[in-house]
């Protein structure tokens, strides 16, 4: 089922968090499973990069990989 691109930042956030690296590289066909779709229109792409951009995450979307990395300097908590 499609998760809302709130519920797909949280879930990159939360692999992010979990492998505590600064900056992660998705396969597409990794993120359509974290994103619960088999295709993905540019607004939906764009809406989950503007709910990373809210929680200080920056996106950029490839031909081959997305990668997502911190916004933030170091060990900073910052609340998602």
């Amino acid at each position: 089922m499609a998760k809302s691109p709130s519920r797909v930042a949280q879930d990159i956030i939360d692999l992010i968090s979990n492998d505590g690296v600064e900056v992660v590289t998705i396969l597409w066909k990794d993120f359509y499973e974290i994103a619960g779709r088999k295709r993905l229109e540019d607004t939906t792409k764009e809406r989950i990069k503007q709910e990373l951009r809210k929680r200080f995450f920056l996106c950029d979307y490839g031909q081959s990989v997305i990668m997502v990395g911190k916004d933030f300097h170091g060990q900073n908590k910052v609340d998602y």
